[in-house]
């Protein structure tokens, strides 16, 4: 057997580290590649995560409006087996209240076209195929005003009863000039929650046996500076919420949730949950579990729910990154609903907790894309309904339809 010389050693050394490295070379390129692989589904898990997902649907007119057009605004919606209902605040002078309902083919006055002259900001409820509404009303002064309030505003809650609109009890329910009203029908009965405007009252009445009685004492929660009225009755028990707005300017605005133990107004949870701007909180309950919604401090929408004995936080991530200016809301077998209007390109939008995210509900693109009002959003058996105005449009009516899978 031949010795392998020298010469050839080194060369049989070379080839097997050029081998061996040139396997370590796959073997990292190989690596790297799926590392770059990873990275790349890595990203695009993260862009797909932070898009906003929708939920797959249309958005369809509700008939065409055809009058609430010039300065019309401030849309109340309700929804009654089937029927939209709908009223507005009317900013042409003297400020008419007007009710429409949708028959299916078109939209139709409830009663005579203008009910009543001077209302502001109505609220409607519907019991059944009853329409009601509570409102306030620009009244001159009475002989137990101060002369300083040479008007006042009253608050009242009328009725349809198939041919008319009636009072519902004795008109005029506060004593005093009334900021805000808000209604809510529990089992045929209509409560009422109103702030007054230079008393500070905080009042809660219901109507039964043909009168309106305080439930708790009047004035529960006493100081100046309260706004943004929200009520929901629940297993017999009124729950309200609202923001008390601080004397001083640097003071935030404060929500609070309270209800009637039967004896008093307590607090739900602690008193004040968290500062609000200007559109306070807005109250549901689904299930026995209270929700709110408002406009946190930086204008974006948030939304909590009282489970336990505190409030937290639905959802875990923004529902917008947008600043707001007006927010409604509906919660439906204990998934909450938002709609809002955008405070710089003042456009609606529409979305809906699921599966742990808050979703877009369909294209937003068909609604509106213009200077809008407040929206108002209803949700029946799925099917969410908005109201808003649109400039040189008039009142507006949409519905969504969700495709099924």
């Amino acid at each position: 057997m031949k010795s392998i010389s020298e010469g050839n050693l080194k060369k049989v050394v070379k080839y097997f580290f050029s081998v061996v490295m040139g396997l370590i070379c796959i073997l990292e390129v190989g690596g790297y590649r799926k590392q770059e692989k990873g990275k790349r589904g890595s990203s695009l898990s993260i862009l797909k995560e932070s898009a906003s997902p929708t939920v797959p649907g249309t958005w369809s007119q509700v008939g065409h409006f055809f009058f609430f057009k010039k300065d019309f605004g401030d849309p109340s919606l309700y929804v009654d087996a089937g029927t939209p209902y709908l009223t507005g605040m009317d900013f042409t002078d003297p400020q008419y209240l007007r009710v429409v309902k949708y028959n299916g083919k078109k939209w139709v006055y409830v009663g005579k076209p203008d009910v009543i002259n001077n209302a502001l900001y109505p609220k409607i409820c519907v019991d059944q195929g009853t329409p009601y509404i509570a409102y306030t009303r620009y009244t001159k002064n009475r002989k137990d005003e101060p002369e300083y309030y040479p008007y006042f505003y009253s608050a009242n809650v009328i009725k349809y009863n198939g041919v008319k609109w009636v009072e519902v009890g004795k008109p005029d329910l506060a004593d005093g000039t009334v900021y805000e009203i808000n209604i809510f029908i529990y089992k045929h009965v209509p409560y009422v929650f109103y702030i007054g405007w230079h008393y500070g009252n905080s009042v809660v009445m219901r109507y039964k046996s043909h009168h309106w009685a305080y439930v708790g004492k009047p004035s529960f929660y006493p100081d100046d500076g309260l706004e943004s009225t929200a009520i929901y009755v629940w297993d017999k028990t009124p729950y309200v919420a609202f923001m008390y707005s601080g004397l001083s300017s640097n003071t935030n605005d404060i929500n609070y949730v309270m209800k009637y133990n039967g004896k008093e107004w307590v607090y739900v949870g602690r008193g004040e949950i968290t500062p609000s701007p200007l559109d306070g909180p807005k109250i549901f309950i689904s299930k026995g579990i209270p929700y709110i919604a408002f406009l946190n401090v930086e204008y974006k929408v948030t939304v909590m729910k009282y489970k336990g004995s505190h409030w937290t936080k639905v959802g875990k991530r923004e529902i917008v990154h947008e600043t707001t200016r007006a927010l409604s809301f509906f919660v439906r077998d204990g998934v909450p609903y938002v709609a809002y209007s955008t405070k710089k390109s003042h456009q609606i939008r529409v979305k809906v907790f699921q599966n742990h995210v808050w979703k877009t509900l369909g294209d937003e693109s068909v609604l509106l894309r213009g200077d809008g009002d407040k929206p108002d959003l209803f949700v029946y058996k799925n099917s969410p309904y908005i109201a808003y105005y649109a400039q040189g449009k008039g009142m507006i009516v949409m519905r969504f339809q969700e495709i099924q899978k």
